[in-house]
């Protein structure tokens, strides 16, 4: 079926805070083990929000973690997961102050993940959209199995990823700003030296930036 989200503030009434979204097509989080899983349909949010922030000294993280199946999947053991899905996200953020920084994750199982093991997203196409972001340091991660992950081993995916919009349209010259994309994953991250790995991977991968 398909899971779709829709969250809209106008309002710059978000101060001093923090905030985290979670899209899958099972569920946002999923901290626990997963194991022989087929998720078909689409996964989509669409997100416009306006945050104003009267604390000059201090950061606050607001993420977005977006995939086909979870957007955060904690478990350490996740294997035998098939999502072939599209994952869409559509947002637009307004900063205003300064302190802001903003990552998003995205990918054809999980917008973020520990280890993954035979998993798989076939002529899936990973899609985020993005508006202005101005008066922010911004991180995104794309990946066609996981935006980011410690280890994903024996995993294929066959189809698009891509990130469009203006990022790039920043007021201030001293933010930061990076995309991290990949076939397979868009940022493999340290657990242990011994357990970051992506190995017997297959990856098929349209990518435009």
């Amino acid at each position: 079926g398909e899971s779709k989200v829709m969250l809209i503030s106008k309002k710059s009434d978000m101060k001093g805070a923090s905030y985290k979204v979670l899209v899958g097509g099972i569920g946002g989080l999923l901290e626990g083990d997963l194991k022989n899983v087929e998720v078909t349909g689409n996964t989509s949010a669409e997100i416009e929000w306006t945050f104003d922030n009267d604390q000059t000294t201090e950061f606050h993280f607001n993420n977005i973690f977006i995939g086909g199946v979870a957007g955060y999947l904690g478990g350490n053991s996740v294997s035998n997961i098939q999502a072939p899905s599209n994952v869409t996200l559509d947002y637009k953020l307004t900063f205003k102050g300064e302190g802001w920084k903003h990552e998003i994750y995205a990918g054809g199982i999980a917008g973020k993940a520990v280890r993954l093991d035979k998993c798989s997203n076939i002529g899936g196409n990973i899609l985020v959209q993005h508006g202005n972001e101005k008066n922010t340091d911004y991180s995104h991660y794309i990946g066609g199995i996981a935006g980011q992950a410690h280890r994903v081993t024996n995993s294929v995916f066959d189809g698009n990823l891509t990130s469009s919009g203006s990022a790039g349209n920043q007021e201030a010259t001293d933010k930061y700003d990076s995309t991290l994309i990949g076939g397979i994953v868009g940022n493999l991250i340290s657990a242990t030296p011994d357990d970051t790995v992506v190995d017997g991977c297959y990856s098929h991968a349209n990518m435009t930036l």
